[in-house]
Formats: structure tokens, C-alpha cells, sequence
């Protein structure tokens, strides 16, 4: 049976309408606003893509990066790219410069994209593991224009090496990065040169690619000290206060008699200057992965937490830090349990809840996890307990291993924008959805019912 739009009146045109030329058509008036496409890529990969960053640039448009690559087909569409930028409507924008070469000249392995940050001005940083983006040179690091294309004024030089192993075993790669207010560069990773000076682990470079030679860090952390023998600094965040938090470090120590390894996290200010004050309020039983900065500088982490043996090792779980690192016991530790668990992003509201997106079945509470509210995308009220008022519908079940959350965007009239990856009957797909505040599926999608006309109208007064 058809479905009808019926609106009672009778049909006067332009009754009314000085401005407009008879018959000229109304381009300020469009129903699809508001619509929203959803993103469906199909990809060639047999596995869900963990690492899928992304930047919202200031019209609104979303740059997102997949780590292996997008090389399958949007909705029938073949996409081949490293990069994509989505309308704010869910449609790609094919204006923006794509492509998928990146190589790396000195091994036989894949190369990747690990991160992505953006500056002010819209220009786009990109780290990884790689020599070269779009057959122009760069270890490590690129910068390319709001466009997509290359920024040829960004000079890295011979870039981010390291001289531990073997050319053709060498792993060096940048593994995340953040732009200070100032617009220098911090970035981290596992190399122990930039363009041919020694930085380990971290190194800060000005806006033009060249390295800040008065800032070096990685020497203090890194240099005689037989605990940390690897020398790779995987996270970096920023507080407001301009301090530079590095976590998930590999340090040796002893817990409970018992010789282990575990990931540390340590605060240096603008100059690099390690804060030992910071570092001293830290719990000794947080084995830290990556941190997530709330705008009141308390931070989130995620990481292991010891108790009374190492055989006793709790899950992994949430925590929140007060900006001096000493442990913030207004906040719920939340648990993670299932096959997979891994925190992929986290956003705050406005009104100080938490979104959280990741890989994980089931969210409890330690030290004695009571495991009964899915997962993969959950929100935190302030004091971190579960906000049951949140029941996210993405229209894919991804719980149990099979794919992750990778990103969360909070658009400015409080829905969500969230990326994800996932595998069904061994074909991997990456989707972008919109949902409502309240985590329902924004049905305001693209698309016509074929059932549905219109069969009368009505002018309104004006």
C-alpha cells in the first residue's frame, strides 16, 4: 500500500513572494538537511583495522585515517586511500586529495599511519611507520595541506631513524603526536634520531619541520638507566597548563618480590624538565596504557591494576588521575573484560561525562568486577559509574573480539559521530553512523522510501 504525505490545503504558488523570480527554484529551502549518510566500506582485509584516527576540521568535515589503508568499495564506490575527509552530511568528499602510497624503503614490511593530529590552521599531521607519503620523502612524519596534498614547506629532512638494529630489521616509527598551542609538534615513538640528531623517544619540532634543539627529554628518561632498556614512548598528551604527559614507558621493577616489567608514565614541563613531584603522587599499581586528558586536566587512563600478587593481576581497567597524578577517589575504576580489550578513543561532554569506545564485551566496576553492560561504546557519568540512560544502537554487533569502536566525534548539537571496524562471515567492514545523545540510531539517514510521495502542499503565510 502506499504511504501519503497529505498536507490540506489547496495550492497557491508564490502567493506573496516578491523576491523570487516565477518558477526560479528556492535553493535555501532543502529537506535533506540534516540527512546524514551513513559510511559502509567494504574492505579487502580479513581482519577489523584497531587503528582508525580521526580530526574534525572547522567546517566540520572529518578526516579519517585508516593505520592499513582503505582498499574496498563505500557503498558500491571502490575507495583506495590512506586518507578520507566525510562531509559533515556522511557523504565522502571526493575534493580532498587521496592516496594509498606509502611505503617503507628499508623493510618488506606494511607500512602504516598510527597517527594524525591538526593544526590550527587545518593543516594535517601524519605519523607512522613509513618513508615516503605520495612518492614524496618523510620518515616517519608528514604535513599535508587542509586539501589532502603534500606540504612541501614542512622539511624533515632524513626524519625520525634509529641506529639499534640493522637497516633491514629497523622498526622505527612515530606512534603518536600533539600540537602545542604555539603550534610546535610533540611526537613520540620508537627511534632514537631526528634528521640526524639524537632524540629518544620524543623529540619537538617547529612549525616548518625543523627540530627544537632545546628540547630534549628522552636524554633524562632514557640515558643510564639500565630499567628502561627500550627506548619507545608510545602516548603523548597535553594538559592546558602546558604540560606533556608520556605514558605506557616499559620500565624493569620488582612487584611483590616478584621481577616483572611494567609501563610507567611520566609529566615534563614545556622546557623538558621531568616532574618528579608528579611522578612521586602516581599509584604504584597502575600499569599505565594510554591517557586521555579531561578539560580540568584530570586524567583518564586505562592499564592493569596490580593486587597482592602478579598471579592476582586485576583486568584491564579505567582510572582517573587528578592532574598532579595522585589517584582522584571520586571516580568509580571501571573494568574491562572479553576477548579483546582495548580503548580506541574517549571523549567528555559538556556536562563532564565520558564516552568511551574500544573493543571489550562487558564494562564492571574493580576490584570485583560484576561484568553486565556491554561494551564497545559505553558512557561514564563524572564519578565514572555506567549512565544506564545511554543504550547505544550502531545496528552491528561487534562485542566478543569480532571488531572495535574506533573513534568518537561530539558534534556541537550533542549527537555522535562514531567510526567502526568489524568482521562478519570473514568480510571486514568499516562503518561511520550518526547516533542520537541518548546512543539511539539517528534516523534522519539518506535515502527515499519508494513508497512514499507527495500529493498535495500548501504555501505557508510567508
Amino acid at each position: 500500500m502506499k504511504k501519503i504525505f497529505t498536507i490540506f490545503s489547496s495550492l497557491i504558488l508564490f502567493a506573496g513572494i516578491a523576491q523570487a523570480q516565477p518558477g526560479a527554484l528556492d535553493v535555501t529551502f532543502n529537506p535533506a538537511n540534516g540527512v546524514f549518510t551513513p559510511l559502509h566500506i567494504f574492505q579487502s582485509s580479513s581482519y577489523p583495522q584497531y587503528t582508525v584516527p580521526s580530526v574534525v576540521q572547522q567546517d566540520g568535515k572529518t578526516i579519517i585515517c585508516n593505520a592499513d589503508g582503505f582498499n574496498g568499495t563505500n557503498n558500491g564506490t571502490p575507495v583506495n586511500s590512506r586518507l578520507i575527509r566525510m562531509n559533515t552530511n556522511g557523504t565522502i568528499d571526493n575534493s580532498f586529495h587521496t592516496t594509498n602510497l606509502l611505503q617503507v624503503s628499508w623493510s618488506s614490511l606494511p607500512p602504516s599511519i598510527s597517527s594524525i593530529a591538526l593544526q590550527a590552521d587545518d593543516k594535517i599531521i601524519i605519523c607512522g611507520y613509513f618513508s615516503s607519503y605520495d612518492g614524496t620523502p618523510g620518515n616517519g612524519i608528514m604535513r599535508l595541506n587542509s586539501d589532502g596534498t603534500v606540504d612541501n614547506s614542512f622539511v624533515s629532512g632524513t626524519g625520525f631513524t634509529d641506529d639499534l638494529e640493522p637497516i633491514e630489521r629497523r622498526s622505527t616509527h612515530v606512534s603518536s603526536i600533539a600540537i602545542q598551542n604555539n603550534g610546535q609538534i610533540i611526537a613520540t615513538g620508537y627511534f632514537t634520531e631526528y634528521n640526524g640528531t639524537v632524540r629518544k623517544g620524543i623529540a619537538r619540532l617547529n612549525t616548518d619541520g625543523s627540530l627544537d634543539n632545546g628540547f630534549d627529554p628522552g636524554s633524562a628518561i632514557f640515558n643510564g638507566n639500565p630499567d628502561r632498556p627500550n627506548i619507545y614512548i608510545p602516548n603523548v598528551a597535553l594538559q592546558s597548563t602546558g604540560k606533556i604527559i608520556l605514558s605506557g614507558i616499559q620500565q624493569n621493577a620488582i612487584i611483590n618480590s616478584q621481577f616483572t616489567s611494567i609501563n610507567i608514565m611520566l609529566r615534563v614541563d614545556e622546557n623538558g624538565i621531568g616532574d618528579n613531584a608528579f611522578y612521586n603522587n602516581l599509584p604504584s599499581f597502575i600499569d599505565f596504557g594510554k591517557v586521555f586528558v579531561q578539560p580540568d586536566d584530570k586524567l583518564v587512563v586505562e592499564g592493569y591494576i596490580y593486587s597482592g600478587s602478579l598471579s592476582n593481576e586485576q583486568t584491564w581497567n579505567l582510572s582517573r588521575l587528578n592532574a598532579d597524578g595522585s589517584v582522584d577517589n571520586s571516580f568509580t575504576i571501571g573494568a574491562l573484560a572479553g576477548y579483546t580489550r582495548f580503548i580506541s578513543d574517549i571523549k567528555f561532554q559538556p556536562d563532564g561525562k565520558i564516552i568511551v569506545a574500544g573493543a571489550m564485551s562487558l564494562y564492571g566496576y574493580a576490584p570485583v568486577p560484576d561484568f553486565n553492560t556491554p561494551a564497545d561504546i559505553i558512557r561514564l557519568s563524572a564519578n565514572g559509574t555506567i549512565d544506564m540512560a545511554f543504550n547505544p544502537q550502531i545496528g552491528v554487533d561487534i562485542s566478543g573480539g569480532s571488531g572495535v569502536l574506533t573513534f568518537i566525534n561530539i558534534k556541537t548539537d550533542g549527537k555522535l559521530v562514531v567510526g567502526f571496524s568489524y568482521l562478519v562471515n570473514n568480510d571486514t567492514y568499516f562503518d561511520v553512523k550518526r547516533l542520537n545523545s541518548d546512543g539511539s540510531f539517528d534516523n534522519a539517514v539518506a535515502g527515499v522510501d519508494p513508497d512514499l510521495y507527495i500529493e498535495c502542499l500548501s504555501l505557508q503565510t510567508d
